[in-house]
């Protein structure tokens, strides 16, 4: 079986800033992967809730499901 990848981001231009996103990942199994998983995906908030550690960075998150 081959994993899933559910991505939440903002398509912006690299030019725009001088680093890349900050990247969020999190893995669950099919056989446990609920709709509130999904709805967390929905509402994450790609800048208004930058990464402490890079505060000028948007972040990206990802959900990874596998079989």
């Amino acid at each position: 079986g081959q994993s899933v990848e559910l991505w939440h981001v903002w398509l912006m231009d690299d030019y725009e800033y001088e680093e890349s996103p900050v990247i969020h990942k999190c893995t669950v199994p099919f056989s446990e992967l609920t709709v509130d998983d999904l709805n967390e995906m929905e509402r994450v908030e790609v800048w208004n809730t930058p990464d402490r550690y890079h505060p000028d960075r948007p972040s990206f998150y990802c959900l990874i499901i596998e079989p």
